[in-house]
């Protein structure tokens, strides 16, 4: 049991993680964070994925501060469950990994959010506008840097093609969405959060669309590839998930919210295969990874 002082050092942090940005000087394969130049983002990919370019789809009946109050609802809720692992030193470091792969994406200057959840399950989640959680039980799973951007990868792509917006319009209570003016107050605001948040928690309690968890994966290994790391790295993430025993725990709620790994991984084969060959000697940052899982490790003992 961590003492008042703890716990209200926690409240300060998950109040930083849904408040504040900070920007991490980082780099991989030479880039650093802090230039100005977008380097990398010019990698010719073209060739796995057509639309690489004209991803983003507009929602005109949506503004960028309504897609960003329905991420903090999300987030909100996330949070409400399962608290953010207390450890500065961990949390740094997925964010500079985080912050690094959405600079290669189409939304840089997005006020991305990213956070380790304190549970043993084996999952990670997007919200809209940004946040970005994984699970320590995930993440001590994983062997190396790249395939930590694997995974934040997948989840940033949920963000840019707002996977979670869509389908809260496609679900039966799309009719929330047209209400989303009322999140910053007013007499309906009561009503319409309520709606909102049931609406959130049974999207997530569901999950995506299985084409919604494909483009993720499709698009991911693109924005890997551009942020320099080895693309493939993705592909050994799914192995890993694959491993795990179907019947345990950890993975039951993951399981019921995306196709399984097999069938992610022969999607991602049939597009890779051939194309993504040359940037597969690229950064996978297995010492820089397990260094500073390591002393997480130690200092939470």
């Amino acid at each position: 049991m961590k003492d008042s002082h703890t716990n209200f050092t926690l409240v300060i942090t998950v109040c930083t993680f849904l408040l504040t940005s900070q920007a991490y000087a980082f780099s991989v394969g030479g880039f650093s964070l802090g230039d100005s130049d977008d380097e990398g983002a010019g990698l010719d990919l073209t060739n796995i994925v057509d639309a690489v370019n004209n991803t983003k789809q507009a929602f005109s009946d949506i503004s960028p501060e309504e897609e960003r109050a329905i991420g903090r609802q999300s987030a909100s809720i996330v949070l409400g469950v399962t608290p953010i692992v207390y450890n500065a030193a961990l949390h740094e470091y997925v964010n500079k990994v985080g912050l690094w792969v959405a600079k290669h994406s189409e939304q840089p200057d997005l006020s991305w959010r990213f956070a380790v959840l304190d549970s043993d399950s084996i999952n990670a989640y997007a919200t809209p506008g940004g946040f970005i959680f994984i699970t320590r039980g995930l993440l001590f799973r994983l062997k190396n840097e790249a395939q930590l951007a694997a995974v934040l990868a997948h989840e940033i792509v949920h963000v840019l093609q707002q996977h979670h917006v869509k389908a809260l319009k496609k679900n039966a209570r799309a009719g929330l969405v047209g209400n989303l003016a009322t999140l910053a107050g007013g007499p309906k605001y009561q009503a319409a959060s309520e709606l909102m948040l049931s609406g959130i928690k049974e999207l997530y309690a569901r999950g995506l669309d299985r084409d919604d968890e494909l483009e993720a994966d499709h698009m991911g290994v693109v924005l890997m590839a551009r942020a320099g790391y080895d693309p493939y790295e993705l592909m050994a993430v799914l192995l890993i998930l694959d491993s795990v025993n179907p019947e345990d725990s950890s993975i039951e709620q993951f399981l019921n919210t995306h196709p399984a790994p097999l069938q992610r991984m022969e999607h991602l084969d049939g597009l890779m295969r051939g194309k993504m060959d040359q940037y597969a000697t690229q950064t996978r940052g297995e010492d820089r990874f397990i260094r500073t899982l390591t002393r997480a490790f130690t200092q939470d003992q």
